[in-house]
């Protein structure tokens, strides 16, 4: 678990920047199972529309940021806006933590 968010005593707050690396990091892992190259994707970028992880790469993306980021996701927040970018997941990470 990453601590994100408001900051607790003795914790750090974690930088979006950070947020995004670690899910870079993640969707380069599960991009490269599948043979694919992460490193020219945006941060912007509509991950699913890239090509770069299948159906069960998406899943296992959204599982891993569940835990990652010590959140449960609601059915209706598993979505493009919340989900569909690297940008967009370490936003709502921040969002959800500050909220």
């Amino acid at each position: 678990m990453l601590n994100v968010g408001k900051q607790d005593k003795g914790q750090s707050i974690m930088e979006k920047s950070e947020i995004k690396t670690k899910i870079r990091g993640k969707l380069a892992e599960l991009a490269g199972e599948l043979g694919n190259d992460v490193s020219q994707i945006r941060d912007d970028d509509i991950i699913p529309a890239t090509g770069l992880v299948d159906s069960a790469g998406i899943l296992g993306l959204v599982v891993w940021y569940e835990k990652a980021f010590d959140m449960s996701l609601r059915q209706e927040e598993i979505n493009i806006d919340n989900l569909g970018s690297i940008e967009s997941m370490a936003d709502y990470v921040l969002k959800r933590k500050n909220g």
